[in-house]
């Protein structure tokens, strides 16, 4: 609205209201054109919420494994407990059988003592294994957000896989390094970095741009009204004026720039490569770091193995020793070979 008192050929009235409808059309010819362009920003997005999906199955994936540790780990307990029962039980077997000797006077009171001590000594592995149990039950227990003291005892149900397992390592390591979250998410930030590269030599081109402006106008000496009158009548519309399309205004044109030297444009691209090549060197050691636990994992897993088949054959060689001294100690075997032969089946 112009409204003053100078009045003359450019302003016929006192006041005067302009009011204008518009549409205009600027494509970009150089920097800023293309599809890939104008969604780079959108693509980005989207790959930042692939990425915090892919998080939250790295922290599930975690937790899920911990509680299978767990799991495992009181599988265990459980069966260094039961050992220790069982050596406690036959080391007494071992006494009462010394202490009815020495009460009928067939053996001295020193074989009777050592065999007490075994009991001892395997009353204190049996407490520790029992302390042992309690700690990875209550483990197991705050992993699964159970209460600490609800009058019951969690015991697992499944049993180990005792057969020799193999597996194919590069199928294995293939499986690891496309089913890992976090090599994914890894990935997923290569792919951002690499459209940020794009964007950025993007801008070294110079700035072109088409435009088009298409414009009505309305003028009146009044914004509303107008009854008809055509400015600059008295008491004409502005907006009446507007909508009978008697002024229109077409515009077509370039506009365009270009910044001599690009030294900021550089700078921009030199950046975006150097995080990209950045990001794809924290994956070439992430993918190596997998490959290392993975062939840790497989050797490993050989070594218990043949490890466990050595320990049971030990252990039978050991229980049969302990039968046989038990058997001939009335012929004369001394007691302490006997319990060492209990001591070895109990370790082993």
């Amino acid at each position: 609205n112009s409204n003053n008192n100078v009045l003359g050929a450019t302003q016929p009235l006192e006041s005067s209201y302009t009011a204008s409808l518009e549409l205009e059309v600027n494509q970009p010819l150089l920097r800023g054109r293309g599809v890939a362009t104008n969604r780079a920003p959108i693509i980005i997005a989207r790959i930042g919420g692939d990425q915090t999906v892919a998080n939250t199955e790295f922290f599930l994936q975690n937790m899920l494994t911990q509680i299978e540790i767990s799991y495992w780990q009181l599988y265990n307990a459980y069966r260094r407990f039961e050992v220790a029962k069982e050596s406690v039980d036959n080391a007494l077997k071992t006494y009462n059988i010394e202490l009815d000797s020495v009460e009928i006077g067939g053996a001295n009171r020193a074989g009777a003592a050592r065999a007490a001590e075994q009991v001892q000594e395997f009353n204190g592995q049996l407490n520790l294994a029992y302390g042992e149990l309690q700690l990875q039950e209550a483990n197991m227990r705050f992993m699964l957000g159970l209460s600490a003291s609800d009058g019951q005892f969690i015991r697992p149900i499944d049993q180990p896989v005792t057969t020799e397992m193999s597996f194919d390592w590069y199928e294995t390591l293939s499986e690891a390094l496309m089913s890992r979250p976090n090599l994914r998410i890894k990935r997923w930030e290569i792919k951002k970095k690499e459209i940020g590269v794009n964007y950025a030599k993007n801008g070294l081109l110079g700035q072109l741009n088409f435009v088009f402006l298409y414009r009505f106008l309305g003028l009146g000496d009044e914004l509303f009204g107008g009854n008809g009158v055509d400015f600059p009548g008295a008491d004409s519309g502005a907006i009446d004026n507007l909508f009978q399309g008697d002024s229109q205004e077409i515009q077509l044109g370039l506009t365009g720039g270009y910044s001599i030297g690009q030294r900021r444009e550089m700078l921009n691209v030199r950046n975006a490569q150097l995080k990209l090549a950045r990001e794809r060197a924290r994956l070439e050691d992430m993918e190596l770091n997998v490959a290392h636990e993975l062939d840790n994992a497989i050797k490993g897993l050989e070594v218990h193995y043949n490890q466990a088949r050595i320990k049971a054959r030990q252990w039978l060689y050991a229980h049969e020793a302990v039968r046989v001294y038990e058997d001939q100690k009335n012929q004369g075997i001394d007691i302490t070979t006997v319990l060492e032969a209990q001591r070895a089946e109990a370790n082993a």
